[in-house]
């Protein structure tokens, strides 16, 4: 997934043949970095600090949907990742449940 995605050949596709499986990482990234997001602000910004990566993680799922031509128009890096990269509708699912989860984490959390 993320060595294609980054324009290098001959990599595996999918490390397992299940889609729900292979969306577990975008759960995990938005569900890990909106806690550590929420921690680094002082336990404060609970909403935020989830929807920003849910947006983050959406944006960079949706750019996977470009063309080459339209990707060129990034910085390389961004371009090779668009232009070669995989849209999957279980990673949009996946990061929205993950957003879902840290939130109703930060709010089970306050009130421990």
């Amino acid at each position: 997934m993320v060595y294609q995605a980054l324009g290098l050949s001959n990599q595996q596709l999918h490390f397992f043949n299940s889609n729900f499986i292979n969306a577990l990482p975008s759960f995990a990234h938005v569900y890990s970095l909106s806690l550590l997001s929420w921690w680094a602000n002082g336990k404060k910004y609970g909403l935020f600090s989830a929807l920003l990566w849910v947006i983050i993680n959406v944006v960079f799922e949706l750019g996977q949907l470009l063309n080459h031509d339209q990707a060129s128009y990034f910085p390389s890096l961004l371009a090779d990742y668009f232009a070669n990269g995989h849209f999957s509708v279980f990673d949009i699912i996946a990061t929205l449940l993950g957003g879902l989860a840290a939130y109703l984490t930060i709010i089970k959390l306050k009130k421990a």
